[in-house]
């Protein structure tokens, strides 16, 4: 029987819930192959990362409050179903239903 993955990145210690693997999160995996302090660390270290899943990327990530989310309906779900995310930051529900919408997720 398969371990459930630990939510923590042991590197940079954030936590993502929905993670689906063990080891480091995508955003530190990318940093591993550049040297700190050049454009392209640089560059992926401003990439927005989804609050659940871990994911990160240069584009089409969602805000909701100060937080982003990849946008996938597991992870918007997750989200929508206490309003809170996983730093303990509160959602309205009006962020919810205009993602949901933008979508088609109900």
């Amino acid at each position: 029987m398969a371990e459930n993955p630990s939510p923590e990145c042991p590197d940079c210690g954030n936590s993502f819930p929905l993670r689906t693997t063990n080891g480091l999160c995508q955003k530190c995996c990318k940093l591993k192959d550049h040297k700190h302090g050049t454009a392209d660390y640089e560059d992926i270290e401003e990439q927005p990362q989804c609050v659940m899943c871990g994911l990160t990327r240069r584009n089409n990530m969602h805000k909701i409050g100060q937080s982003y989310t990849c946008g996938s309906e597991t992870c918007v779900h997750e989200l929508k179903e206490d309003g809170v995310g996983p730093q303990g930051e509160l959602y309205s529900h009006c962020s919810f239903s205009a993602l949901m919408l933008n979508f088609g997720i109900r």
